[in-house]
């Protein structure tokens, strides 16, 4: 049966996009999400470092070959889609949280898969196979990339959370001035980079505290869960009367998020 009726009235923040620069405590924050929770680093990306080993109900995936030059990006797509539908279904054990880290790195191997694919047609200049390769919601990167997306979303896991890096974008996309005003979106191409926002039930922008003055040279990390100021890229989906009533920041933890959307102090 592919509908289902909505009877949890409670059910929120079940799938959430963490957007953020390098370093800004997002894929540290991961290990806040109901476990047994398992992580893909997508190919490319390198903060797999922070991820703890041999720690029950944490179950890390990391992306290594022996010489990535001979690998094509169609075998690690596969690859990826791969491990994320075994985790997903179960074959990889339970499962309460799908954790993806490096949305924009995934990305990029949809890109060149798409590429790849038109290296060879005739009569078009490169520019032009680049705007072919990155497509439009009927072909290209951008339709197998989303494609694969609402699989993970749309999934019966109860949680999902992915990583993303941030990126300014245009507020006139169409506009030649150097000087045009910009926010920060996650860091996708063209169009997806701010419709991704609506395609997840949280989006929040992860930042990091100066360095405290003391011997540990301490830092905290926050979410942006309100649009402001630079960051337009975030949005919670709750009830107006809860919406409304939400700070601009909280600390990077998945439980208070979840808590502050069902409305409890």
């Amino acid at each position: 049966m592919p509908f289902k009726e909505r009877t949890e009235a409670q059910a929120v923040a079940r799938r959430v996009l963490i957007s953020g620069p390098p370093n800004s405590f997002k894929t540290t924050s991961l290990l806040t999400w109901p476990r047994p929770i398992h992580i893909v680093s997508f190919p490319g990306e390198k903060g797999w470092e922070t991820i703890p080993v041999g720690v029950e109900g944490v179950h890390p995936y990391v992306w290594e070959i022996d010489d990535p030059s001979k690998v094509s990006a169609a075998s690690v797509v596969a690859e990826v889609e791969k491990l994320t539908i075994e985790i997903l279904t179960g074959k990889k054990g339970e499962v309460q949280t799908f954790a993806g880290d490096g949305l924009h790195k995934l990305y990029d191997w949809y890109y060149k898969r798409a590429r790849v694919d038109i290296d060879d047609a005739p009569g078009m200049s490169d520019d032009q196979k680049d705007i072919r390769a990155y497509g439009n919601p009927q072909g290209g990167a951008f339709k197998g990339f989303l494609d694969f997306l609402h699989k993970i979303l749309h999934s019966t896991v109860p949680y999902v959370a992915m990583t993303v890096w941030e990126d300014p974008e245009k507020d006139d996309a169409q506009s030649k001035d150097r000087n045009a005003p910009m926010h920060v979106f996650p860091a996708l191409p063209g169009k997806i980079a701010k419709r991704i926002v609506g395609e997840f039930s949280s989006t929040v922008y992860a930042e990091v505290t100066s360095p405290v003055a003391d011997l540990q040279g301490s830092v905290k990390g926050t979410w942006q869960i309100r649009p402001g100021g630079k960051v337009w890229g975030v949005g919670v989906k709750a009830p107006v009367e809860i919406a409304k009533t939400l700070p601009k920041y909280i600390a990077q933890d998945f439980p208070t998020l979840e808590r502050l959307l069902k409305g409890e102090k």
